[in-house]
């Protein structure tokens, strides 16, 4: 029984060896099939991954070749219209995407010709060389741009940024750093928002342990009022009690201190052995620096206070095509007579302000006048800064013939000369280059002419071209050229086929056209002493304008212009006037003056006589057509009165541009 139960147990523990084997021979075998189902799905994975690998490279040259065609469909949306600020900055983001500088250089050379004071653009520019290791460039990028847009504190603290970055700190380092940051506090620091700039100045120079510089700069913004203003002088109080005076002080101002603390409290004791100041001689030492600045203190603070008003009103103190909102002119339009105002004032202030609102107000043409006013207030012999003004604002106003007109008499009155080899007309305007420059493709070359041209003309040609057929810049032209005739000896040919050929134009109308006659034959007749031709160019246009009252009136006032006086004449150009197709109530007017003249001149009673019974007709039909009025317009009225309305007037010309909507009104040609 004991054997049976032992081999009962062998036989047991022998089943279980073979059912464990059995199981690790399953567990392996399921293993083994695993790892190959693996295998085969990471074949299989594989050969599926394969052909999207490749669809990822052909999509990776879909990309470039989408970003290029939007490029040029970015360039051919400007090209269209040079004004349109959207389409150049989505040229611009999508150039700065595609990393492509070539052709992000043509595009930022441009844009910034149309749109200099876009700081954040100068930025991105030089930014953009910057990553592209073209560390020179990017610093010609920032030259230009704080040169185009000087009065922007921020653009100023990219480039001493950029430059610190750059360079190691040696001593030359330093001093082009400083020279930056110094250049910066001058075209800017007087600006109210200026803060920033004077922070990271004053820290650099105390990072460096230039503290005497870092006092230089403090005597400077505590004369400057600006938004920050009150921290400021805090944060100078801090400096003056952390630092020592013999660090800070200049030799003479430490001396001068010095002697006034020993003359108020002789008893104190300044300096120990060592020559160093005693704790409670630094004490007076700080009081002293304190109370020398307490005054300039005290002024700046009500400047602060007088320009906070202005300050806070103004919302947009950059440059963007939008407009304005009407109030914001008007606080500018405030701020800038306050300025003005302020007679004790530097020059230096009131010009920072006028440039920071042309920087805002860039496309309002009323504050680029104003600012050229006060400049040829204040200097008029500062002609460099006058004409860089005005060239400034026809990149803004191009389209504003006062400017224009302005502008050009500016440069007549100096006499400047300027030669230019090719006058290029751009989809955008005109622009002036020498014959070594290339001219590419993208500049639209419509028209090309050599020689030489004032600067005054060509102003005027510029506007012209952009804005063609208005009266103001034709006559202004017209004036010069005859200028110059008369300098040259009085060949007044040429100015003649130009007026014929204004007069001629039959896209012009006709009160256009007669404006030109009348100018025509007042050359004639008072220049050139001919009357009879003038006579022939009035009645020309007469024929061509037979309702205009002024064409009749310059005709009776040639045949006055006669030496000895020419009754027979005069009587004709008024029988003109009256037998034509005028208003009766202009008839009666030219009748009135025959009377006139005849009895004061007239020979023949009967001409007298019959005069008079002409005028009795025309007063009897004018009567007429005033009874008709009256009853009309009375019918109408409000209190029950008759009114007569006379929508004419006979004293303004009206002149237009191409667009026959526009009207603007020039001076009697005769005068």
């Amino acid at each position: 029984m004991g054997r049976s139960r032992s081999r009962s147990r062998s036989r047991d523990r022998s089943g279980r060896r073979r059912r464990r084997s059995s199981s690790r021979e399953r567990r392996s075998s399921r293993r083994s099939r695993s790892r190959d189902r693996v295998s085969k799905r990471s074949r299989s994975i594989s050969s599926s991954r394969s052909p999207p690998a490749r669809r990822r490279r052909r999509s990776r040259s879909n990309s470039s070749d989408y970003g290029n065609e939007m490029i040029r469909e970015c360039w051919r949306a400007v090209n269209r219209d040079r004004s349109d600020f959207k389409a150049w900055t989505t040229l611009l983001n999508y150039v700065e995407q595609a990393n492509d500088m070539r052709s992000a250089r043509d595009a930022f050379k441009m844009f910034f010709e149309h749109y200099p004071f876009c700081y954040g653009y100068w930025r991105k520019y030089a930014d953009m060389e910057r990553r592209n290791e073209n560390y020179s460039r990017a610093q010609e990028v920032y030259e230009k741009g704080v040169e185009a847009v000087g009065i922007s504190s921020d653009l100023w603290i990219s480039y001493a940024a950029f430059l610190r970055q750059q360079h190691n700190e040696s001593s030359d380092d330093v001093k082009k750093i400083r020279k930056v940051y110094q250049r910066a506090v001058d075209t800017c620091g007087r600006d109210f928002r200026s803060d920033k700039l004077w922070e990271e100045y004053l820290l650099w120079e105390g990072a460096n342990g230039e503290l005497r510089n870092v006092m230089a700069l403090y005597d400077q913004l505590l004369a400057t009022p600006t938004f920050q203003f009150a921290q400021n002088v805090e944060r100078f109080r801090q400096f003056v009690a952390t630092t020592n005076p013999k660090e800070t002080l200049s030799s003479k101002e430490f001396e001068d201190i010095c002697e006034r603390i020993q003359t108020k409290t002789p008893e104190l004791i300044l300096f120990d052995d060592d020559k160093n100041i005693t704790p409670e001689g630094l004490h007076h030492f700080q009081q002293a620096i304190l109370e020398t600045r307490a005054e300039k203190i005290e002024k700046n603070s009500v400047r602060a206070q007088e320009r906070w008003t202005f300050e806070t009103a103004i919302k947009r103190p950059y440059f963007h095509v939008t407009a304005l909102e009407s109030a914001e002119l008007k606080i500018w339009d405030q701020y800038l007579d306050f300025e003005m105002s302020c007679h004790k004032l530097p020059h230096k202030a009131v010009d920072v302000l006028f440039e920071r609102c042309v920087v805002s107000c860039a496309l309002y043409d009323h504050f680029w006048t104003k600012y050229i006013s006060y400049l040829n207030a204040y200097d008029p012999e500062d002609t460099s800064k006058i004409r860089e003004t005005y060239r400034r604002a026809l990149i803004h106003v191009p389209r504003q013939v006062d400017i224009h007109l302005a502008y050009s008499a500016f440069e007549e009155r100096l006499g400047t000369v300027i030669q230019y080899n090719v006058i290029l007309l751009l989809g955008s305007g005109v622009r002036l280059i020498d014959l070594e420059n290339n001219v590419s493709p993208q500049n639209e070359f419509l028209l090309a002419y050599w020689g030489n041209t004032t600067e005054a003309i060509d102003v005027l040609h510029k506007f012209d071209r952009r804005q063609p057929h208005f009266v103001a810049v034709e006559s202004r032209l017209l004036q010069i050229e005859y200028r110059q005739a008369k300098k040259k000896g009085g060949d007044y040919g040429e100015i003649i086929l130009r007026y014929e050929k204004l007069i001629h134009n039959s896209q012009s109308p006709k009160e256009v056209t007669s404006f030109y006659a009348m100018r025509l034959a007042n050359l004639h007749a008072k220049i050139r002493n001919d009357l009879r031709l003038a006579e022939k160019v009035l009645k020309d246009a007469i024929n061509m304008d037979r309702r205009n009252p002024r064409l009749y009136s310059a005709l009776i006032d040639l045949a006055y212009s006669h030496q000895p006086l020419n009754e027979e004449a005069v009587i004709r150009a008024l029988d003109t006037a009256i037998d034509s197709d005028l208003s009766y109530e202009h008839r009666l007017k030219f009748s009135q003056n025959k009377l006139d003249f005849l009895e004061q001149f007239g020979t023949d009673v009967k001409e007298h006589q019959k005069a008079l019974g002409v005028h009795t007709r025309l007063k009897g039909k004018v009567n007429t057509q005033t009874d008709q009025s009256s009853l009309q317009s009375g019918f109408f009225s409000r209190n029950g009165t008759t009114t007569v309305t006379n929508n004419s007037n006979n004293n303004v010309i009206p002149v237009v541009n191409s667009n026959p909507s526009t009207v603007i009104t020039l001076a009697d040609p005769s005068v």
